[in-house]
């Protein structure tokens, strides 16, 4: 996905003007805390596409840090819709990384196309996440796994006669 993010522009300005818009920017002390920002608003995104969706409190929604991978997560605690949980999964590979990356072909900007797709990158886990439920109903509840990319089915839908 990061190459897919990158490509166009390479391919239509060059390796070098595209090595030459991103030198600033990845420059540890630019970089870092546009990454942190990034992996930030990307948690964040998760909870507020799942309350927004699920129409459930932000309290359900917990944050932390897996030291073992080295990877921040957001993590809903109460059954929603299968709905709103694929909506929840995609919303931060849009924001933060489709939208900046659509940006930066915009304003041919590489800065933007590199962080679009750093977290469009960042946004592998979330697809594996999307793909996973593509064959649950949509009205189906399912559960967040604390731990795990997915979910647990926790219902299914009665059926309405």
């Amino acid at each position: 996905m990061m190459g897919a993010a990158v490509f166009p522009y390479i391919r239509t300005n060059g390796l070098a003007a595209f090595a030459t818009g991103v030198r600033g920017f990845t420059d540890l002390l630019v970089l870092v805390p546009w990454i942190v920002a990034g992996t930030l608003a990307h948690e964040t995104l998760h909870g507020v596409g799942w309350i927004a969706a699920g129409g459930k409190s932000f309290r359900s929604v917990k944050f932390g840090f897996h030291w073992k991978t080295l990877t921040p997560y957001a993590h809903f605690t109460e059954p929603i819709t299968a709905k709103a949980y694929r909506i929840g999964i995609v919303l931060p590979g849009i924001v933060v990384g489709l939208l900046p990356a659509v940006a930066g072909y915009a304003f041919q900007d590489p800065r933007f196309i590199l962080f679009g797709a750093l977290f469009l990158g960042g946004a592998a886990g979330d697809l594996l996440g999307l793909w996973a439920t593509r064959k649950i109903p949509p009205a189906t509840l399912v559960l967040d796994h604390p731990s795990r990319v997915g979910c647990t089915v926790w219902t299914q839908p009665e059926e309405v006669s």
